[in-house]
This record gives C-alpha cells, structure tokens and sequence, in this order.
C-alpha cells in the first residue's frame, strides 16, 4: 500500500520514458511497413502485353439445333484488338454442307458481320433450319468458315488459329416414314349418354373401326363414337358400328390437328364435333367428340 512518506516522482520519469520510446516507434512504423511492401514488388514479374495481330475467331467449335426449331441459332464470332474500345471491323463468313433454301435460310442474308464496341466485340451468324418433313432425310452437318476480315486475321494467331476458324453447326432430323391415314384401327373409347337408357359412363370399350381415305384430304370414320354407339342404342334400331359414321380433315398440318368436317351427324339426326391429334410416325389417332344431344366422349385409334 502506498504510503504517504515515500514519493513518487522517480516512478513518474520511468513513465514518461517509456512513453516517449513508445511514440518514436510509431512514428517509424509506417517507413517499415513501406520498405517491406517495396521488397516484396521485386517478386511480381512484369505484365506483357499482347503485341500480334487482331484477330476474329468463333467462341465454340460445334453447337446443334433441331430440324422443327422455331426460332434460329445463333453462333457468336469474337473480334479482339489491341486498339481497345475504338476497335470495329467487318468479317465475312461461308456455309458449305446442306442446301440453302431447303435444309436452311441465313437471317444474315449477306453473309457477313459488322463488330465493333456497340455490340460488345461480338457478331452473331444467326441460322435458321427449315423443317422439310422428308422422312428420307438424316442429320445435315453444315461447316461455317471465316473469310476476309478487315483489320485482323482469322482464328487465334498461332498453329491452333483454325480451331477458331471454322464452326460446325448439326440440324438434327426430327422426321420419321410416314404412315398414312386409312385402313383398320384398334379403337379404346370413354362415352357418356344422355339418354335414360344408357346412365353409366362406359369406360375402355374396345372395337375396331375402319377409316376410308377419300382422297381429297377428307377421312371416314365407320363408326365416330369408337362402338359405343351401338353398346348405347341398339334398343333404338342401331344394327352395325356403320350407322355412325363421321368424316374428318387435317386442320393444322403443323400440328396435325384433326377436327370433324361441318355437317357431321350422328344417327339420330344431331351434328357431332371432334378434334383431336394424328401422329405422322405411328399412325395412330385419338380425338374427343361431343353431339347435339350432349352425350360425349374419347377416342383413341391405333394402326393395327
């Protein structure tokens, strides 16, 4: 404990040295911390910068698309300069492989590219497959090359510049053999009446039906309602699936949509309407109808 005899004044000086020892090392810290920095820089090498020509080249060297593809492909081609923002040049392009006009159309119909900083150094060669519907066809492999660009050469420079050069682009057949509408079917139906003799909704009625192609786009069905017609009404004189028959057309090639011509009755003298789907590689058909009495149902048709 502290007492009042003794003094303090040699402790005081003690601490003021060491407080001023303790200042001039901060003073110098900074000029340490400087000369480290300084002798760590001598480790960094030094930046080289790229003193070869300019030059265009493709990002990938193959990509594919789908012969049905609504929309186009696009193949991006690079433009790198040393002259940094300012830089712009033109780049022409070749397609060699498959027929113009047949397997494909270019949106770029001149062939070739204008790239500068407003389209971030990047041109798009944009192809668009055309769905021919050939079922002989097979993949068709188009080759896209570089040519004649202003300002720089093609592909990186060096032995690996045709790498960049060229650009393989696959239109991927989508088509199948055809198999024409007409012949016999195995049908599974779905109906419901509503009629007081025939309350329950029948489900999975199997038949077989006949289409007849009429040679003017247009099919007959013996039997729309896939035999349940004839499950259902036979109480009313309906003899034979032929007394209920429909005819049809393809409406949407595109999709193959089917839908029952105007004016299609069934049996009792009511207009009965249908669409539905056909598909090209199988054959088969399948379609929902509805009559003017309001009974309905489902049908699906297969090749046999």
């Amino acid at each position: 404990m502290w007492s009042p005899g003794i003094s303090l004044a040699p402790f005081e000086n003690i601490k003021i040295k060491i407080m001023n020892l303790f200042y001039k090392c901060l003073r110098l810290l900074p000029f340490a911390i400087l000369i480290t920095f300084l002798s760590s820089c001598e480790d960094v090498p030094d930046v080289l910068s790229y003193v070869g020509e300019d030059f265009y080249r493709f990002t990938s060297p193959a990509s594919s698309i789908a012969e049905n593809s609504p929309e186009p492909v696009s193949i991006p081609v690079i433009f790198s300069s040393k002259a940094g923002a300012t830089a712009s040049g033109t780049i022409q392009f070749e397609v060699s492989g498959g027929q113009e006009g047949v397997d494909y159309t270019l949106v770029n119909a001149d062939k070739s590219l204008s790239i500068s900083s407003g389209n971030g150094f990047q041109g798009l060669i944009q192809i668009q497959p055309l769905d021919n519907t050939e079922s002989s066809d097979t993949d068709i492999e188009l080759t896209i090359t570089l040519l004649n660009g202003s300002n720089g050469t093609i592909g990186f420079p060096g032995p690996d510049n045709t790498n960049t050069a060229s650009h393989t682009l696959t239109i991927i057949d989508d088509d199948c053999p055809v198999i024409p509408i007409g012949g016999t079917y195995a049908s599974v139906s779905r109906g419901t009446s509503t009629d007081g003799c025939c309350t329950d909704e029948i489900t999975g009625f199997q038949a077989e039906i006949t289409i007849t192609d009429n040679g003017d786009g247009s099919f007959t069905l013996n039997d729309f309602s896939g035999g349940i017609y004839l499950e259902w009404y036979d109480v009313y004189n309906i003899t034979s699936q032929d007394d209920s028959p429909a005819t049809f057309t393809i409406t949407d090639p595109v999709n193959n949509t089917i839908s029952f011509v105007e004016g299609s009755m069934e049996p009792f003298g009511r207009a009965v309407n249908a669409t539905g789907t056909y598909d090209p590689c199988t054959g088969n058909l399948s379609y929902a109808w509805e009559s003017g009495w309001g009974d309905e149902g489902d049908v699906s048709l297969s090749v046999k």
